[in-house]
């Protein structure tokens, strides 16, 4: 017994004087850069508190802190650089703010002309790969690596985003939108099939309807868009053409039951899988992307032999789809005429996949030849394997829809908030698309839209208010919150407004997209009567069409990587990152744009979104409010989702022909 407590008592020992040291270490560090910085009782992102800090917290019944708040509480919330926007760094008066504990240093950071700092500076501030890990599910790729290895995959990526598959998405997804909408319809044949708007209409001139019909309730939106987003990137990633789930005429529907696609893991299309496959290449997709957190997670033989059956469909979705990919993997092979470089030029510019296989193809032929240059390191002489092929191609898929189908989602729901920005959307759709007659196709109902054309309408549309909308909701609803760097073993020298302050080795920097889209250094504001409203956490996509503040404060020229670049207004450099910045930014950032430019005149270019006034009561007000906190409850899990749940409920809306929702 006395052995077991001098044990006890000298692992507490020992512990305490580790806490102690590192602590003190790490305060030292942090009060040499001159910087404001607040201590913790512990490390902020340590896995413990990662999985179970939330619950601690409500179980202790300890509330949120409000969004001003600077004490250790509001850092160690999960997502409070979310939750707070810029409120912190305007508290404290610093736009770099550091965390000290004894796990180790974070330095937040909502600076412009810092964030392009260190997005340039990719030797002294470096990705942290081993965050990203997890994503290795099926091998390194062009996420998970640093360096030449990184160097080689984004080479093999950025091939297949250009203009000849940007034509492809932009058609796609113009089909796709339609499918989505008929999907809605199908729950209400008598909207589709007339000329009738919704109940809820607010116009004054307008007569109310004698004999009102149930109105439809969407309280899929999100799922919708998810599906939206996942098709449109199967068919630009492998040209695997998905099919719409449309609810069957004579189902009996309840008018406020949820669309068919409510869940992409029930709602599979009934079809055969192929020889050799116990489930067709969409059901495995769309179970991938139901379950990836599992997928992600777990190991793969817990995925096979767990007792819960949503883990085991997790597991048997996930060695479906690697095998589907291998079988896609050798079909372009052969397609592109095996090892040859003639087959594989003529396949560059086409789909993800395509563009993999081509440099495997080319690297082989390299290899074949003797070599690929004095110049180049051993990393980058590796042949991408068919290993690195299908990670990749999942890499591309995961991010491409989970950050499409988010923007999409959040801005149909703003839209819906703030009808009047429809108005001026389908006013510009019909200046550049063209109006024939009374109606768009001449007849009057306004049933059937004119052609749209990639070449001809996108840079105009871009330009216009589906451009503003879509740079606008990204401001305000960034995909990924934090983009982590870290310093290594050498000290890194920051300026930050004039001052130079020296960043200590093994320190974590995270540089806070939410709060720098919202520092008012860097943007203008919007126009409404009220200021509240005006404010820089408000929907004002006109802010894109004035001049801004760029080149004032010392801030280092204005953002050149943007894709929608005719708008009037261009962020300083390192203001605006919803794709990240630098040699690291997403590739597919014009490819989104097209999506969801395409999406956007492809749904208001016949119809319009109301909300559901039901859910207040009848008050427009109250449902625009319980609207506006949904999607700020919203929560990160790959990338920013909203939650549903913990006192959340999903917000209806309603598809209204246009002209019979608010102006």
């Amino acid at each position: 017994m006395n052995l077991l407590l001098q044990s006890l008592l000298t692992l507490l020992t020992a512990s305490t004087l580790y806490y102690t040291t590192h602590l003190l270490t790490h305060i030292l560090r942090a009060r040499s850069t001159g910087l404001p910085y607040r201590i913790l009782p512990f490390y902020e992102h340590s896995s413990l508190w990662l999985f179970f800090g939330s619950t601690l917290l409500r179980l202790l019944r300890i509330p949120p802190p409000l969004p001003g708040s600077t004490s250790a509480l509001r850092f160690l919330e999960p997502e409070w650089t979310w939750r707070s926007k810029y409120e912190v760094f305007r508290a404290l008066g610093s736009d770099l703010v550091m965390t000290v504990s004894a796990g180790a240093n974070v330095l937040w950071v909502a600076d412009a002309e810092v964030v392009a700092e260190v997005v340039g500076r990719g030797a002294g501030f470096v990705k942290p790969v081993h965050v990203y890990g997890i994503l290795d599910v099926f091998g390194e790729n062009v996420v998970t690596t640093n360096g030449a290895r990184w160097r080689r995959h984004r080479r093999a990526t950025a091939g297949s985003f250009n203009e000849r598959n940007n034509k492809i998405v932009w058609t796609e997804s113009l089909e796709k939108i339609t499918a989505m909408v008929e999907g809605w319809l199908q729950q209400q044949p008598s909207l589709k099939n007339s000329n009738e708007s919704s109940t809820t209409t607010t116009s004054d001139l307008d007569p109310p309807n004698p004999n009102p019909k149930p109105p439809v309730v969407i309280k899929t939106l999100n799922a919708d868009c998810t599906r939206f987003a996942l098709h449109i990137i199967s068919y630009a990633g492998f040209r695997q053409k998905l099919v719409w789930p449309i609810a069957k005429p004579n189902a009996s529907r309840s008018p406020s039951t949820s669309s068919p696609s409510s869940n992409p893991a029930k709602d599979e299309v009934e079809d055969k899988p192929p020889p050799g496959h116990t489930m067709t290449f969409q059901s495995s997709l769309h179970l991938i992307v139901t379950y990836i957190l599992f997928i992600l997670a777990l190991p793969r033989v817990m995925l096979r032999y767990a007792p819960f059956r949503g883990v085991r469909r997790a597991g048997r979705a996930y060695e479906e789809f690697r095998g589907y990919m291998g079988e896609m993997f050798e079909e372009k092979v052969v397609e592109l005429g095996g090892g040859g470089g003639g087959g594989g030029r003529r396949g560059r510019g086409e789909d993800i996949m395509t563009s993999l296989v081509v440099e495997h193809q080319s690297g082989m032929e390299k290899k074949e030849k003797g070599g690929f240059g004095s110049t180049s390191s051993k990393e980058e002489e590796e042949v991408l394997t068919e290993k690195d092929v299908i990670a990749n191609t999942f890499t591309m898929l995961l991010a491409g829809h989970e950050t499409t189908s988010g923007a999409l989602f959040y801005a149909l729901m703003m839209l819906a908030m703030h009808p009047h920005y429809q108005v001026k959307l389908q006013a510009e759709i019909d200046a550049v698309v063209g109006v024939v007659g009374e109606g768009r196709d001449g007849d009057g109902d306004g049933d059937v839209p004119l052609p749209l054309s990639y070449e001809k309408h996108y840079q105009t549309l871009s330009a216009g208010w589906a451009g503003a909308i879509f740079n606008e909701t990204l401001r305000l609803f960034p995909p990924v919150q934090l983009i982590p760097k870290y310093t290594t073993t050498t000290p890194q020298p920051l300026v930050y407004r004039g001052t130079t302050h020296v960043i200590p080795p093994h320190t974590n920097v995270l540089l806070c997209a939410a709060a720098v889209a919202q520092n008012p250094r860097y943007w203008v504001r919007g126009e409404s009567e009220n200021e509240e409203e005006a404010d820089l956490g408000g929907f004002r996509p006109e802010r894109w069409f004035k001049e801004g503040p760029e080149g004032e404060g010392g801030v280092g020229g204005v953002d050149d990587t943007l894709d929608i670049t005719n708008l009037r207004f261009r962020p300083p450099r390192g203001a605006y990152i919803p794709f990240s910045s630098g040699q690291r930014a997403c590739p597919g950032r014009r490819f989104a744009a097209v999506e969801f430019v395409a999406a956007m005149v492809g749904l208001f270019g016949r119809w319009s979104l109301e909300l559901d006034v039901d859910e207040g009561g009848g008050d427009w007000e109250k449902a625009r409010e319980k609207a506006w906190r949904y999607v700020q409850m919203s929560e990160t899990t790959i990338t920013l989702k909203p939650v549903v749940g913990r006192g959340g409920e999903e917000v209806g809306v309603r598809v209204v022909r246009r002209g019979g929702g608010r102006d």
